[in-house]
């Protein structure tokens, strides 16, 4: 950032309010507000209890209830995902005969330090996109929703469980 550009938000925030949530677990507050109320499509996120092969609770685990996140992602200011969305709808608007396309991607994760990995710390996570979106959004973070994280440990019992569950939230959801 040049000089100028520097003086110029400096100069901004001086007219500014102060913000209320200053510290760090404060970004953890203002995240659980974002996605606590309810949506018009219902709560944001669902539990489900998984089962392992003998039909045992395994864990329970939590998705996002797509057409929620949607909701709110879209209809809050400054969300890069809402940018995509809506600069495409123009181009390829959805309709029953012309549906958009999902893509889902399912993917583990060791969270953390890349020199000090952790394995313990992994965990699996289901992603949601549009193919209209197109290649060029699809490459970028912002493109793409999270759906669900879950500790890899907790899965190992309840594997199976874990993919069929996301895949009826899923079809749920996606209807």
């Amino acid at each position: 950032m040049s000089a100028s550009a520097l003086s110029a938000v400096c100069k901004e925030l001086a007219v500014l309010p102060a913000p209320e949530l200053r510290q760090p677990k404060h970004l953890a507050e203002a995240a659980e507000a974002l996605f606590r109320d309810a949506t018009p499509h219902g709560p944001v996120f669902v539990e489900q209890d998984l089962v392992d092969s003998n039909g045992e609770p395994a864990c329970r685990a939590c998705f996002a209830n797509l057409w929620a996140l949607l909701h709110v992602h879209l209809s809050r200011e400054g969300s890069l995902f809402a940018e995509h969305v809506w600069r495409q709808l123009t181009e390829h608007p959805s309709s029953p005969s012309c549906r958009w396309r999902t893509i889902i991607y399912i993917d583990e994760v060791v969270p953390g330090n890349a020199l000090g990995l952790d394995q313990r710390r992994k965990v699996w996570t289901l992603y949601v996109s549009f193919v209209e979106l197109g290649a060029h959004a699809l490459h970028r973070e912002a493109a793409w929703l999270c759906l669900s994280v879950m500790r890899s440990s907790q899965l190992a019992k309840a594997k199976k469980a874990a993919y069929r569950e996301a895949t009826k939230v899923w079809q749920k959801h996606a209807s």
